[in-house]
């Protein structure tokens, strides 16, 4: 089936989403024989003519549960084993925002009994936390349109935060809660930023960002003032590495 995710793998399970006709799937496979040990699916079909048909994201396993979030904004907490529904939220629904572009396509990080996801829906909000358990809503924050990447889990400055792209730029919440550490305006003319952020690049606290549309890079480290708030320090940009989708690694002192 269609799809732009990639593989989760914990064993023998290898979980991703696919496109079956009008219904949008998780389907899990045995990772040495690719036989089908279960398939979930949902009414859904996400096609916006010109990237293309299917879900988006990756599926993200967490002990034994799976957490995935469709083109739609259907986010599903599923069992691993077998592929129950535990839980399901429609995120746009939740947040009252419209789907935009090229559909809801950051995978679900989960971090202190929450699932964050990134909305990506028009007049919606940033992030967006449920409890792992329950699925109720625990939190969102920021007015940013959340654009295309995944949140990640980070120690910068030496504070535990999400860190996020919106449309418009990358910032740090606090996970507990969702409350903005600090920003950095970071944006294009088509409001895209897809490639993950690069955490601790070539040293500790440092973040690189990088995006198309002809803006480029940048490296900015996070600092702790002495009143104990967090803010970004730009240390250079650079037009010569320009992200659209794929995202860079570190190795070394370099950026590949």
């Amino acid at each position: 089936g269609a799809g732009w995710g990639a593989f989760a793998v914990q064993g023998n399970h290898a979980v991703t989403q696919e496109q079956h006709g009008e219904t949008e799937c998780t389907v899990c496979y045995h990772a040495r024989t690719g036989a089908e040990i279960w398939r979930h699916r949902y009414a859904a079909r996400f096609y916006d003519g010109f990237g293309g048909l299917g879900p988006r994201a990756t599926p993200t396993i967490d002990a034994d549960q799976v957490f995935a979030v469709g083109a739609t904004g259907v986010l599903s907490c599923l069992d691993l084993a077998t592929g129950e529904v535990r839980w399901s939220r429609d995120v746009l629904q939740d947040s009252g925002a419209a789907n935009q572009q090229y559909g809801v396509a950051g995978s679900p990080l989960v971090a202190r009994g929450m699932v964050i996801v990134c909305p990506t829906g028009q007049s919606g909000p940033t992030l967006a936390a449920y409890d792992r358990a329950t699925g109720d809503r625990v939190w969102e924050t920021g007015t940013d349109r959340a654009s295309y990447a995944s949140p990640v889990l980070a120690d910068l400055g030496g504070t535990p935060q999400v860190v996020a792209y919106s449309s418009t730029q990358a910032a740090g919440f606090d996970v507990a809660t969702g409350k903005r550490l600090w920003d950095f305006p970071w944006a294009n003319s088509e409001g895209i930023n897809a490639s993950q952020p690069i955490l601790h690049a070539g040293a500790s606290n440092r973040v690189l960002v990088s995006t198309g549309y002809g803006t480029g890079a940048a490296l900015f480290e996070v600092r702790r003032s002495d009143a104990g708030t967090l803010a970004p320090e730009p240390l250079w940009t650079s037009r010569s590495l320009k992200t659209k989708f794929a995202t860079p690694v570190c190795r070394g002192d370099r950026i590949i």
